[in-house]
């Protein structure tokens, strides 16, 4: 396997999701994801409100494109990240 030397770090606590069992003809690599502020909704308490994190190990300089693939992120969550 190749390595890249790109890093993804999250700060705060999250709550891993695998919906892929429960969902059939789901594609796996879509089925799972990370969640945080679900107010409890099944999933309890433990998860932080808001989360950071860092991309590392990028070109300096370059371009690059980011997709995020998610059911509840309102306009300017995200787009003030990047």
């Amino acid at each position: 396997m190749e390595t890249t030397g790109v890093d993804f770090s999250i700060t705060g606590t999250v709550l891993p999701v695998n919906l892929y069992p429960y969902a059939a003809g789901q594609d796996p690599l879509r089925s799972v994801f990370i969640a945080w502020n679900s107010n409890g909704e099944r999933a309890g308490l433990a998860e932080s409100t808001s989360i950071s994190w860092t991309l590392t190990g990028l070109a300096p300089n370059s371009k690059f494109d980011m997709f995020v693939y998610g059911s509840r992120v309102r306009p300017g969550d995200i787009g003030e990240k990047l």
